[in-house]
């Protein structure tokens, strides 16, 4: 038989967590299921999105970053040195990303998705090791990762915010869906 969780969260990056961690506050019972980026990367990441970081609990992934460093840049002719960002070591950030989801109780399984399927009023995603887990609703959350035979999303707001707090206030903004990040 399958796990089954209210609400399963595709990917396991920042807006996977912030998404997860979000919904873990309201009380749902939480599954985030991807795997880290790879091949390993160094980013930068802005002062706002480490502000979210901080505001979401997620301490493990900012004692990650580095000290900020002034960015430089050449835009239309103009020298600019306007703020800074933090770099990141996305292997490291990311298995951090993973320590904080579960030390706020919401359950993590690192794993390849190789089917998202809507069954009988809820999602059931399997892995490629067959194991499958079923949600009544499902956030992608994967970004450039999430696949293109995925079935059609039906989208929230357009734009979602790192920081933002979520509340539903009907029983149909709780019927099972889609949202993508």
């Amino acid at each position: 038989m399958a796990d089954a969780f209210d609400i399963i969260v595709l990917g396991t990056g920042p807006a996977a967590a912030a998404a997860a961690l979000g919904l873990k506050a309201l009380d749902y019972s939480v599954l985030c299921l991807g795997l880290p980026r790879t091949p390993a990367t160094v980013e930068g990441i802005s002062e706002r999105v480490v502000a979210a970081l901080q505001h979401h609990g997620m301490q493990q992934a900012v004692q990650t970053l580095s000290p900020p460093v002034p960015r430089h840049v050449f835009w239309n002719g103009k020298f600019s040195a306007a703020n800074t960002e933090y770099l990141v070591d996305r292997a490291r950030f990311d298995k951090a990303l993973v320590e904080d989801l579960q030390n706020a109780g919401v359950s993590v399984q690192t794993a390849w998705v190789t089917r998202v399927a809507e069954q009988d009023q809820a999602w059931q995603v399997t892995t490629e090791a067959g194991d499958t887990v079923t949600g009544r609703f499902l956030v992608e959350a994967r970004g450039r990762r999430a696949r293109p035979d995925t079935p059609p999303l039906r989208r929230g707001p357009e734009s979602v915010a790192l920081g933002m707090k979520w509340q539903l206030e009907t029983q149909a903004e709780q019927a099972p869906g889609v949202v993508a990040f």
